[in-house]
């Protein structure tokens, strides 16, 4: 019929022909990575904790390999050279270390409750040390007794099963203990004197500490950010606020636990 276009689909070909990409959109893409990390962190470093979620999208796009896609930092060739940051340093191997991760309270006034979690703080008395990629990605963030986890799996769980970028009726176990504060110490009830000690409120039934995977992950995301600058010589600036949550928290004190077994 005159003046209809008719367009016809090949079923049998389903692949589309694909073209290489420049090496320059490889960098272009770890700078828009990294500077979407940043985003996640701000949030993160005033207030919005569970906003550090979807980093997990963007680490898992920049670190992992399947059998059917590479990871940015492999196609950019350099991922078995790089250095990184690690703030996690249990050269003991203590069997709790917890690094430069700390107990925090805050108190959410539109809900008339507490909240006790967890943030990463880098200090002085844990000062970061350079190793290889491997290491850094394969070793373990923080050590729980018999129970140790990788950056590597809380990338991964983070991603693929608890929201960032898919979220799973069933996740993993490890994982969800470090969710509900089922981590090593527990507690039933306390004084209030005690209470006003260690978390900074009269609450005589203080609920364990929760969510320590989210200052994991802005470890990760801190972590990650400083040692892609350095090592691609990005012109990036990053400027951490730490001290934002931490000044504000009702704890005066904050915990910071590592034990080992004699």
């Amino acid at each position: 019929m005159e003046g209809v276009i008719v367009i016809t689909s090949n079923k049998k070909n389903k692949n589309k022909t694909r073209i290489d990409r420049l090496p320059s959109e490889a960098k272009d893409q770890l700078t828009e990575y990294i500077e979407d990390l940043i985003d996640d962190a701000d949030r993160y470093d005033h207030g919005e904790l569970k906003k550090i979620k979807r980093s997990s999208v963007i680490l898992r796009s920049l670190y992992y390999d399947t059998k059917f896609s590479h990871s940015l930092l492999k196609q950019i060739g350099d991922k078995e050279y790089i250095k990184m940051d690690s703030y996690s340093n249990n050269k003991n191997e203590n069997d709790v270390y917890y690094g430069n991760i700390f107990t925090a309270s805050f108190e959410i006034r539109s809900k008339k409750k507490y909240l006790y979690t967890f943030l990463f703080h880098p200090t002085k008395e844990h000062p970061k040390r350079i190793i290889h990629f491997d290491n850094w990605l394969n070793g373990n963030v923080i050590t729980l007794a018999n129970t140790q986890i990788t950056r590597k799996e809380v990338i991964r769980i983070m991603a693929n099963q608890d929201g960032g970028a898919h979220f799973d009726p069933k996740i993993d176990n490890v994982y969800s203990k470090l969710q509900r504060g089922k981590i090593g110490w527990q507690y039933d009830k306390m004084s209030k004197e005690a209470s006003l000690f260690l978390f900074g409120t009269p609450d005589e039934s203080p609920k364990s500490p929760e969510h320590i995977e989210n200052a994991i992950m802005r470890q990760i995301v801190h972590e990650t950010i400083t040692s892609l600058i350095r090592w691609y010589k990005l012109p990036i600036e990053y400027n951490p606020d730490f001290e934002f949550l931490w000044q504000r928290k009702l704890n005066r004190i904050g915990f910071q636990f590592t034990a080992t077994q004699k």
